[in-house]
């Protein structure tokens, strides 16, 4: 590691240990989601995929079918595979939204969040990979913040259905090279194709039931096993206390005020709050501020 990791391997790890987290490799943590816990996500992430495709649920349906004609019926998933938050679906994603609250109230996250990135995604990644022509393929080894998210952030990484075991998160190590001047929007991940060469895949990996935290300054991306099924995850960014602006400063970020949630209001979400959007099908929200996220949502009172 060069100073400049170091420097944020010392401030992660203080951040992990005020934490229900465990330490794995450098930069890396997990949190195991209590049983109950896990089964009421499934649950809620099945609704709002149910609902999103205008789709009842039919007793002794096999999952990886729904999943495999999810995209084909549902007119709301962008092309890295994010299940936008539409008019229909937005009471759903709320539901969603409120168990993902209490599952970072039980990991003792909650403390130590300044403000969350918000929406999160719910994320439908099938079988086969996004095409290489795009600038953003989620399966290249990438950090958020080359689409602009902030360098004082962790992405937190939640598997929740469908073929988890083969189709899943993987985690590099860049090499010496990286330093705080990789942590800045980029015109497409393949910029960076350089340093993706120079990394080092990690031991670790995304599990089901399990919360992967992962530092801005690692890299990550979808990792398919030969025959993988499709699957569906959570992921989202948080601003640590813990990387304090004076030592990692933030001026390269894209984020857009709408785009910070406070903590206080996303614990609210789900009892006295609720996200919207006025969006339908054929609504596409092009902002002209922030980082580039296909959802248009407000919070609001419930």
């Amino acid at each position: 590691m060069n100073e400049y990791q170091l420097l944020r391997k010392k401030h992660f790890d203080a951040a992990v240990a005020q934490t229900g987290f465990q330490t794995q490799e450098s930069l890396t943590a997990s949190f195991q989601i209590p049983k109950n816990l896990f089964s009421e996500l499934q649950k809620t992430v099945m609704d709002y995929l149910y609902t999103s495709s205008h789709h009842a649920a039919v007793k002794k349906e096999v999952l990886s079918d729904f999943l495999e004609a999810f995209s084909s019926k549902a007119k709301n998933v962008s092309t890295s595979g994010i299940v936008i938050p539409k008019s229909y679906c937005d009471l759903a994603f709320t539901n969603v939204h409120r168990v993902i609250a209490e599952v970072m109230t039980q990991s003792n996250l909650r403390e130590g969040a300044e403000f969350w990135i918000y929406p999160f995604n719910i994320r439908l990644k099938g079988a086969v990979k996004t095409s290489d022509v795009l600038s953003y393929p989620t399966e290249l080894p990438h950090s958020e913040t080359w689409v602009g998210c902030s360098k004082r952030s962790v992405l937190l990484h939640i598997p929740v259905l469908g073929d988890m075991e083969n189709n899943l998160l993987k985690v590099w190590k860049p090499g010496a090279e990286m330093n705080a001047d990789w942590l800045r929007p980029l015109a497409s991940y393949h910029d960076a194709n350089e340093l993706i060469r120079n990394s080092q895949e990690l031991s670790v990996s995304s599990q089901a039931g399990q919360v992967l935290m992962v530092d801005s300054s690692l890299l990550h991306g979808t990792y398919r096993h030969p025959n993988a099924g499709p699957r569906v995850s959570i992921d989202l960014n948080v601003v640590l206390k813990n990387y304090s602006n004076d030592i990692f400063p933030d001026e390269h970020n894209l984020l857009a005020e709408r785009q910070k949630l406070s903590s206080q209001d996303f614990f609210e979400i789900g009892k006295s709050l609720r996200v919207h959007s006025p969006d339908g099908d054929g609504d596409i929200f092009s902002p002209v501020d922030g980082m580039r996220h296909p959802a248009n949502i407000k919070i609001v009172k419930s």
